[in-house]
């Protein structure tokens, strides 16, 4: 829509939105391998037959890094990687001169999961990862050099209680490519 009368020469209008939306996402993380890491000695020689992927970017959800429907986990199910959101936000249109305009946008996404980045609830012993998904599932669980496997299983790997969000800013350039009369198609 347009609001501002382009017989103007200047004009701001403030506009705030809010809608629906669907989208696709897929968490993904670098694997660095590192054969001193206390991970790499729990895991022993498997961790090894990682050393040619060191530096490979890995989806993450087909993993299961927090024990998605493992036999100890069977509850727990894997998240789907096509979500919908709530868009909410607003902005201003300027109209700098006769045929430009400029707008400015910010907006919110309000997600309904909490795997955006593919931490939610709690960590699980890496060795049944390893156990059902092998190797790589156990090393991206944990990505910190320190691990500690007496402490691990169940404390808090990300809050459940709150979903993802995420925002988008926006600048938009506008020039109004007809003349003064916008031409109307006649019947």
């Amino acid at each position: 829509f347009n609001y501002i009368d382009f017989r103007q020469k200047t004009g701001v209008i403030p506009y705030a939105f809010i809608g629906a939306s669907v989208f696709k996402f897929n968490p993904k993380a670098v694997f660095n391998y590192n054969p001193n890491s206390q991970l790499a000695k729990y895991l022993g020689p498997s961790y090894d037959n990682l050393a040619s992927r060191d530096g490979e970017l890995v989806e993450l959800q087909p993993l299961g890094t927090e024990g998605q429907e493992t036999t100890e986990f069977n509850d727990r199910k894997r998240y789907s990687l096509t979500q919908i959101a709530i868009p909410i936000g607003g902005g201003f249109k300027f109209k700098v001169s006769h045929n430009w305009m400029i707008g400015v946008e910010y907006g919110t996404r309000i997600t309904f999961t909490d795997y955006l980045d593919d931490v939610s609830g709690t960590f699980v012993d890496p060795s049944r990862l390893q156990a059902q998904y092998g190797p790589m599932s156990a090393a991206m669980s944990i990505r910190s050099e320190t691990y500690d496997q007496n402490k691990i299983e169940g404390s808090g790997r990300g809050n459940p209680k709150t979903n993802d969000m995420y925002g988008i800013f926006g600048v938009t350039i506008m020039y109004r490519i007809y003349g003064n009369k916008p031409a109307c198609p006649t019947f």
